[in-house]
């Protein structure tokens, strides 16, 4: 997850976040036997936002900018890559993160929370509570600040 200010809009933090499997020869990769998947799909998210007053914002929805994408790897040649599909508008495998930006209020002091996946695909956007048991990846709480510049 990445920050910037941005001064030209009501909202001056734009934050990016991106997601994919990791591959093989990558720090913490497992094998699809290991994680228990060969692909995940995100479902929801929730975002806490602190703000500088002291009160907290949570945001806990479905999706991420309307889309649910599904994440996975597979062989490319000789080598395994990361890809994803942009569900829910469209079926085609794109090589590379899943990346998405949005923006927070000015007020907004640490920005936080996870995002949930659940394993294979959703059925219509529904989680399969019988076959599918979700799983969280965290977001490090970040501090929204204008770092200290020397000049």
């Amino acid at each position: 997850m990445s920050r910037a200010l941005v001064n030209e809009h009501h909202f001056p933090w734009t934050y990016e976040i991106s997601v994919r499997l990791l591959c093989p020869k990558e720090d913490g990769y497992m094998s699809p036997e290991e994680r228990g998947f060969e692909t995940a799909q995100l479902w929801r998210r929730h975002w806490v936002l602190e703000k500088h007053n002291g009160e907290t914002d949570i945001v806990d929805d479905f999706a991420v900018i309307g889309k649910n994408p599904i994440i996975g790897t597979m062989l490319k040649g000789e080598e395994t890559m990361s890809y994803y599909i942009d569900a829910p508008f469209g079926d085609e495998k794109e090589f590379g993160t899943f990346s998405y930006c949005s923006m927070v209020d000015e007020d907004v002091r640490y920005f936080g929370g996870f995002l949930v996946f659940v394993p294979g695909r959703l059925d219509e956007g529904r989680l399969n509570t019988t076959a599918q048991q979700p799983f969280n990846v965290n977001l490090e709480k970040m501090e929204m600040t204008t770092p200290k510049l020397t000049w």
